[in-house]
């Protein structure tokens, strides 16, 4: 049950929403506010507990998204739930699959994150690629893709692609050192990886590191010739961006001397 702590409003009861039946979520996803899942992970089945939950980590972030219940609650306001966790499922590791399962249990759970991006819940993708690799590293090594043929190259080429995106997001949330130490992971896995040149170029250009940014632009046309006019673009694109930059930096130090 979900109240305003306060006027002890009802938002959510699973009686009556659920027709009887239990609420279930699967955590990371960003279903149910922050707060609310922080403390799901520290309960045992059969316990309950009165959740209060200060409003940054209550609904305000939801609100952004439509979500349902969010709706019901006034911006700005705290709430408590009141919780009965009923059992606690904890995630298949990839390590104790067998290869072929293991697979697709890491395909889907790609798509779950690239879902999260594309919806623009980047700081819950990360978490979930973080998570993903994680457990494809464990995988690795148990020493289970040794001659796995095919599968192995699946789980390869799934872990270059998360890596990719691991460097997508901390893009997308202004933390460039971060991309640039995925980028260059991925081309320690494949060096000829044109995305990664691509994000990493990107990368470059916004720490405002020109000549790296036009390195990387020309080993994406290098190694892919179907991108060449993207990196041709890309190029004038950091030309145009480096003078502008040059002629705020002289405005700058024009008024500074003019003072």
């Amino acid at each position: 049950v979900g109240k305003l702590k306060g006027s002890g409003e009802v938002f959510w009861d699973t009686d009556e929403e659920g027709g009887g039946e239990p609420f279930g979520l699967e955590t990371g996803l960003n279903v149910v506010p922050d707060g609310l899942e922080m403390c799901l992970k520290l309960m045992v089945p059969g316990e309950t507990s009165v959740i209060q939950c200060a409003p940054k980590y209550a609904y305000d972030d939801l609100r952004s998204r439509q979500d349902r219940v969010a709706g019901r609650v006034p911006a700005g306001s705290e709430v408590e739930w009141e919780v009965t966790l009923l059992e606690f499922e904890k995630p298949k590791k990839l390590a104790d699959l067998p290869l072929e399962e293991a697979t697709a249990e890491a395909e889907q759970r790609k798509r779950k994150a690239n879902a999260l991006f594309n919806s623009g819940r980047f700081k819950y993708a990360q978490a979930k690629y973080e998570e993903l690799l994680r457990d494809l590293k464990a995988l690795v090594d148990t020493g289970a893709m040794m001659e796995a043929g095919g599968e192995s190259e699946a789980l390869g080429r799934l872990a270059v692609s998360c890596t990719l995106n691991l460097a997508a997001c901390a893009q997308r949330q202004g933390q460039h050192v971060e991309a640039l130490k995925h980028c260059n992971k991925v081309l320690e896995m494949d060096p000829e990886n044109p995305k990664a040149f691509y994000r990493r170029g990107q990368t470059h250009a916004h720490l405002s590191e020109w000549d790296a940014a036009r390195r990387d632009y020309k080993s994406m046309a290098s190694a892919s010739e179907d991108l060449k006019s993207e990196a041709d673009a890309q190029l004038e694109r950091i030309d145009r961006l480096e003078r502008d930059a040059l002629q705020k930096q002289k405005k700058q130090f024009q008024g500074f001397f003019n003072r």
